[in-house]
C-alpha cells in the first residue's frame, strides 16, 4: 500500500511476518544470520531478527507442522469434540508462553547497535503489535531517533503512510480515523 512511496526509513527490525510481504527474499528464516534487504523506491531497506525464536515455538510446530501433516490430521479428526478442543487449547497456550517473552528475545541483541544508529542520525522502524506493548522507545545517548511500529496486517488497514511534503512516514490504523 505504501511501498511505491519513498521514505526516510532505513532499517527494520521484525520478525518474518514482515518479511514474508517480500515474495522473493533470496534466505529464508531466521533472516538475521546476513545482510538481507530490499529496494523501496530509492531506499534501501534492512531487514533484521534478534534470534530463531520460531524453531523454540513448540506450539508453533505442533500447530503448523506437525499436526497438518495427513496421519496426524486423520487421528486428531477422530477424536471427540472435548478432547480436540483440549488438544488446541494445550498448543495455544505452549504458544502464548512463548510470546509472552518473545519480543525482548528477538530484539534484545539489536539494542547497543541501534541506539549507535540512532545517534548517528538514522530513523530506526520497529515491527510489532500495536495491542501488545512489548517495544520500548528507541532513543540513543544524544538524540531521540523517529520510530515506529508496524503491525500485523489485518483486515483493517493499518501501516505507515508516506508524506511527500514533509518527507516522512507516520503510522496510521483506520480503526482509530473512524472511531
Amino acid at each position: 500500500r505504501y511501498v511505491a512511496e519513498v521514505g526516510p526509513m532505513e532499517y527494520i527490525v521484525g520478525n518474518r511476518d514482515f518479511a514474508l510481504c517480500f515474495v522473493d527474499l533470496e534466505c529464508s528464516f531466521p533472516i538475521h544470520l546476513e545482510g538481507i534487504w530490499r529496494m523501496l523506491g530509492d531506499r534501501k531497506f534492512f531487514i533484521c531478527h534478534g534470534d530463531n525464536l520460531l524453531k523454540k515455538d513448540h506450539g508453533y510446530h505442533l500447530l503448523h507442522g506437525t499436526i497438518r501433516q495427513p496421519f496426524p490430521m486423520r487421528v486428531f479428526h477422530s477424536l471427540g469434540t472435548a478432547n480436540k478442543e483440549r488438544i488446541v487449547n494445550m498448543l495455544i497456550n505452549l504458544t502464548h508462553e512463548v510470546k509472552r517473552k518473545k519480543a525482548f528475545w528477538k530484539t534484545e541483541p539489536f539494542w547497543p547497535y541501534l541506539e549507535d544508529l540512532v545517534d548517528e542520525g538514522m530513523d530506526v522502524c520497529i515491527q510489532g503489535h500495536k495491542h501488545d506493548r512489548t517495544y520500548r522507545r528507541l532513543d540513543g545517548q544524544k538524540r531521540i531517533g523517529r520510530h515506529f511500529v508496524l503491525p500485523r496486517w489485518f483486515d483493517h488497514a493499518c501501516g505507515l503512510k508516506y508524506n511527500t511534503a514533509s518527507d516522512r512516514f507516520h503510522f496510521f490504523d483506520l480503526w482509530e480515523t473512524h472511531d
